[in-house]
């Protein structure tokens, strides 16, 4: 159907990517089964500190893409858009990859290894391991 004077955006109703972009650059891109609801929530969270209520932080944004997927592809496809356009509000958040750091302590005269697993997803909590 079209209507004179007007943008059919239906498709922004279902599920997919979105890319939003600043100045005419990719800065983010996420993913959501309801692209407009998380996509007016970037918008309406720009410059708001997260609180107990929500997580999420907003992203300043001019211009929106989408691309509609079934929910079944949105991880797989993120990645890739994520790859391809590397936005930087996008912070190696799909990395599978687990890198570990030690970080060297001396407390009271004992060396202390705190031995950090890190995964941008989500990462296990720190290990420490004794030395004398």
């Amino acid at each position: 159907m079209e209507l004179a004077g007007f943008i059919g955006v239906g498709e922004i109703l279902r599920s997919g990517i979105y890319a939003l972009v600043w100045h005419g650059r990719v800065v983010y891109i996420g993913q959501s089964k309801k692209m407009l609801q998380r996509i007016y929530a970037h918008k309406n969270l720009v410059g708001k500190p997260k609180s107990l209520f929500t997580s999420a932080r907003g992203v300043r944004f001019d211009d929106v893409f989408i691309c509609p997927c079934p929910i079944e592809k949105l991880d797989e496809l993120e990645k890739e858009m994520i790859n391809l356009y590397k936005p930087q509000y996008n912070v190696n958040l799909k990395l599978a990859t687990y890198i570990a750091t030690e970080i060297p302590l001396r407390i009271n005269g004992v060396e202390v290894i705190l031995n950090r697993s890190v995964n941008q997803a989500r990462a296990p909590g720190p290990q420490i391991e004794r030395r004398i």
